[in-house]
């Protein structure tokens, strides 16, 4: 068997299953009090997901702005980025294909220091890993170049400051915690 992983972007509401098959205009069904969701599709679908199952595959991204920055690519793809957020930045981001809205990747970063909160999403230094690790893959090819080297080396840069950082936080006793 292969291994897959879907990316949609739905519309839900909690609702269970009694309450679903009534707004559906069906007759009551067995476990009729089970909680779930009411899901609503991009192409208008409409379903209802058990609750264990639909809190195991959606991560609600909430309120979100598009991001804009200078140096960011918008002709094929388009970034979302929550508007509310805790612990000093934002966690929730959102690639959309830019000609129809279609999910491409949802990233969720850490939210607070790991020892308080517990794991709950990946971390600079593992986005960073990505990017190195695919980009030495074209440089395998025939699309090895300069630039692709050079960025390589940057991002490389940027995990040696991150590394410092976290060894000097090691070395005061404060990794992995709230403290400055």
């Amino acid at each position: 068997m292969k291994t897959y992983i879907g990316t949609k972007v739905i519309d839900a509401e909690p609702m269970t299953k009694n309450e679903y098959n009534k707004y559906r205009g069906w007759p009551i069904s067995e476990n009729a009090d089970e909680e779930g969701y009411h899901v609503l599709y991009a192409d208008g679908y409409e379903s209802w997901s058990p609750k264990e199952v639909f809190e195991n595959t959606y991560r609600e991204i909430g309120d979100v702005d598009e991001l804009e920055m200078p140096l960011l690519r918008t002709r094929y793809t388009k970034v979302f980025v929550e508007s509310d957020f805790t612990y000093n930045a934002p966690h929730k981001y959102f690639v959309a294909a830019a000609d129809d809205g279609r999910g491409l990747c949802y990233i969720h970063f850490q939210e607070g220091p790991c020892n308080e909160a517990g794991v709950n999403g990946v971390g600079n230094e593992d986005l960073i890993n990505m990017v190195i690790d695919h980009l030495e893959h074209f440089q395998k090819s025939e699309f090895k170049c300069r630039e692709n080297a050079m960025a390589i080396t940057k991002l490389e840069e940027a995990l040696l400051w991150l590394r410092k950082r976290t060894m000097q936080r090691e070395a005061r006793g404060v990794e992995g915690t709230h403290t400055v």
